[in-house]
């Protein structure tokens, strides 16, 4: 199974473990992220030199990438394994599942005061109650390779999250996808894990019980035998 992995907010390929950044995957990273022009280019080249259908596991607004990859090149994918993701990242009177756009537009506000304390503040959202030593564990190893992500990128995704709404491109995504969603989620919600699933006609949903945003870090075997069974 060849692997195209596309990360989430305030990250970039350091996000992933060993046991997903295997020899058979490809770890997406731009300085245009979330510019899906740029994603597209690449995914078509890694698909030319793989020679067949790619694995594409999206997390987060990686997730939403991947669904707009779904709908764009259905052939050149064999799968979709959507990971704490949803189609909308804000909620609206018609869609609940996402948070109130007044808590991305204060982080925006944040970002140029004090940009690495805005994405520390974020990468807590990541853990649930049940997490913290794996908090921790991320604050020490894992944050401090994520400091030096450009100011604009950050200010590119978060736009990207307030202004972008993938509900209406579902129905038509046949790609078999897998999703999985921590139970404690608070940054996208399970509720919007729920939502993808159904409204994907060939979805299927798994919850990582007590997992918040971030569970094949905090919970790796679990999300491994799901990945790759």
């Amino acid at each position: 199974m060849s692997l195209f992995l596309i990360h989430g907010w305030a990250t970039h390929a350091a996000i992933w473990p060993d046991w997903l950044a295997t020899s058979n995957a490809y770890c997406y990273q731009s300085p245009h992220y979330p510019d899906y022009s740029h994603l597209a280019e690449k995914f078509t080249a890694i698909y030319q030199q793989s020679c067949q259908p790619l694995t594409v596991v999206g997390w987060s607004l990686g997730g939403m990438l991947a669904l707009q990859l779904a709908v764009a090149y259905p052939e050149k994918i064999e799968k979709l394994i959507l990971i704490s993701s949803t189609p909308r990242f804000t909620s609206c009177e018609n869609y609940t599942a996402g948070l109130a756009p007044s808590l991305l537009k204060n982080l925006a506000r944040k970002l140029p005061k004090n940009k690495w304390q805005t994405q520390l503040d974020f990468y807590k959202l990541m853990f649930s109650t049940k997490e913290h030593l794996w908090e921790k564990k991320f604050a020490l190893q894992v944050a401090p390779l994520l400091e030096q992500i450009e100011m604009l990128t950050l200010q590119s995704g978060l736009c990207y999250l307030l202004e972008k709404d993938l509900r209406c491109i579902l129905p038509s995504i046949q790609t078999p996808c897998h999703i999985l969603h921590g139970t404690e989620d608070a940054i996208c919600l399970p509720a919007a894990g729920q939502y993808l699933a159904n409204m994907l006609p060939n979805a299927k949903l798994t919850f990582v019980p007590g997992a918040g945003h971030i569970p094949f870090y905090t919970q790796g075997e679990y999300c491994k035998t799901h990945i790759y069974g």
